[in-house]
């Protein structure tokens, strides 16, 4: 406790160090990690996470340190003692628990996923950052409108883009196994590992192999359901992948079943592979989202990509698998991509340009 005190402090108080990083856990690793590396030739960075076994720590880089932060007095004290830095960072709900602000500093927001930010995250979650990298048109009219109906302070947009999405892209195509399905749910209410994933596995298992990959909050509230389905099917051409930082399992899968989960959006129009939703009740974490008056990009992207099986349809999914081809419609989900997403192919320097902008004018 004490020696990571006083490395905590001795970063805060070094001047050199303007650009702080924060992360929850590796899952974010792939968001920040590409806006980080675009900088970290030109700046000294100090990423900061509170999971000790985070990928960025095994990061070496000669202008970047990691720092654990792996209690809770201690991230108190860090975001009390912080002062005339730039924080970057993609855990939302800045202003809560231990995640305060302090007006020397600048915070910014990178999103982890193409969710909406009116319906999967809480009414204010972003409410306090004063810079917002937006990945698309529709995340920016949401943001511009939950400040308007909820008088929330006026924060700088950036059209940002999404480089994850990119870096998808670049290894379209890409499937090593071309019979293994990929079951990937969203978290949390009626989403497929708590009402239907049994029936689908036992309907996929007799022609497919599967790869079932949780969410990572799922692997911590769903435990028991999960080692349940383990037990049941392991070794019937049945896998669980846990890594929540590798896109292995997206790469070595040639169909993805979903919910309402993001993964659907990076699979289809980063990979240009088919979905199939199974559509379970609605995933909404904002109690307040009726009073925003705008269709999410989950129920967009969702027209466009079609495919959509009631929870008493699933005897259908063979049938349908068997339909769906490769790369089908390509033209249509670059035509979306361009409509939707900011600076495809170009995000990371739009990122670089904002902070060599920001630190010229850090006071």
């Amino acid at each position: 406790m004490i020696n990571e005190f006083r490395k905590i402090t001795e970063i805060i108080n070094d001047e050199k160090y303007k650009i702080f990083f924060f992360s929850e856990g590796s899952h974010h690793w792939p968001h920040i990690y590409p806006a980080l590396e675009k900088i970290a030739d030109k700046f000294k960075i100090a990423i900061f996470t509170k999971d000790k076994n985070d990928v960025c720590i095994k990061l070496k880089h000669r202008n970047v340190i990691s720092i654990v932060i792996n209690n809770i007095l201690s991230l108190h004290i860090f975001f009390k003692l912080i002062k005339k830095k730039i924080l970057i960072t993609s855990l939302p709900d800045l202003g809560k628990q231990y995640f305060k602000k302090k007006d020397s500093n600048l915070y910014l927001y990178i999103f982890h996923s193409l969710a909406s930010c009116h319906t999967q995250y809480n009414y204010d979650a972003f409410k306090n950052f004063d810079i917002i990298f937006a990945p698309g048109i529709n995340h920016e009219k949401e943001i511009l409108e939950m400040e308007k109906i909820f008088n929330f302070p006026k924060k700088e947009i950036v059209k940002y883009g999404y480089p994850y999405l990119e870096k998808l892209y670049s290894k379209k195509n890409i499937v090593k196994n071309k019979s293994s399905i990929l079951i990937a749910p969203s978290w949390g209410g009626e989403n497929i590992t708590n009402s239907c994933l049994d029936n689908i596995l036992q309907i996929l298992l007799k022609n497919y192999s599967v790869i079932f990959r949780p969410h990572p909050m799922d692997l911590k509230t769903n435990q028991k359901i999960i080692d349940k389905i383990c037990k049941k099917y392991s070794g019937k051409n049945f896998k669980i992948d846990t890594d929540i930082y590798s896109s292995g399992s997206l790469m070595n899968s040639n169909i993805l079943i979903a919910d309402w989960g993001s993964v659907a959006m990076d699979f289809n129009l980063g990979l240009k592979k088919s979905v199939i939703f199974i559509d379970v009740k609605k995933k909404i974490n904002n109690k307040k989202h009726n009073m925003i008056e705008l269709k999410s990009f989950e129920e967009i992207f969702r027209d466009k990509v079609g495919n959509i099986l009631k929870k008493d349809e699933l005897n259908k999914l063979p049938s349908l698998i068997e339909n769906l081809k490769l790369n089908e419609n390509c033209c249509e989900i670059d035509k979306f991509i361009k409509k939707n997403i900011y600076n495809f192919g170009n995000s990371t320097t739009i990122f670089e340009n904002k902070i060599e902008e920001l630190i010229k004018n850090l006071k």
